[in-house]
């Protein structure tokens, strides 16, 4: 199960209110791979496409295909606001640490 903080679910809820979507869902999506591993993405829907399931976390629904669901289980959706990188939605996972796969050092 993905968990969405509380302070993610006020900030999601106040943008599907500012956009005149309050039904809307949000709709995660793998994105391909990157050099810290699986690139997942975040989008507003108004339904679950075919085959995707619905979770429900703090109020705030998410629809999700079955690999997205399974390779997620376990991770928080957070808001963050930082002084120097600006604020938005990240996907946190536990068993996601650091980046091996380029040796760049980026984590």
């Amino acid at each position: 199960m993905i968990q969405v903080t509380e302070m993610a679910a006020r900030e999601l809820k106040e943008l599907l209110v500012k956009e005149g979507k309050s039904e809307y869902g949000l709709r995660i999506a793998y994105g391909g791979m990157g050099c810290g591993g699986p690139q997942y993405t975040m989008s507003l829907d108004e339904s679950p496409s075919k085959g995707e399931d619905v979770q429900e976390s703090n109020g705030v629904k998410m629809f999700l295909e079955k690999n997205v669901e399974t390779a997620l289980d376990g991770a928080e959706i957070d808001f963050v606001d930082d002084p120097l990188f600006g604020k938005g939605f990240t996907i946190k996972h536990p068993s996601l640490t650091g980046c091996g796969s380029c040796g760049g050092g980026c984590g």
